[in-house]
């Protein structure tokens, strides 16, 4: 068992577990998946549990579609995608 590291995009680097579990930070905050500026070097190790969702969410990760509600923290308006709102944690603008 391992955590992956792998370019997720350019600047960015997605962590998660080879064999479906979640994976937490040094300080004990728990993901399912993590992804951090390539700059922060970020760590996390593999827990126990294994990650279960819902079917209708796997199926929509494996087509591609969003399934997450993201808001700004600056105007609390819903973002409308995963991408959108890694722009705005980036310091970009929404559209």
């Amino acid at each position: 068992m391992a955590v992956v590291y792998e370019t997720y995009r350019p600047g960015l680097v997605r962590a998660y577990s080879d064999k479906g579990l979640y994976i937490k930070n040094p300080d004990g905050e728990v993901y399912y998946e993590a992804i951090d500026p390539d700059w922060t070097h970020r760590t996390y190790e593999e827990t126990e549990e294994e990650i279960e969702i819902a079917s209708d969410e796997a199926l929509s990760i494996i087509s591609g579609e969003d399934t997450y509600q993201n808001y700004s923290e600056d105007d609390g308006d819903l973002l409308q995608s995963s991408e959108e709102a890694l722009n705005v944690i980036l310091g970009g603008e929404t559209e």
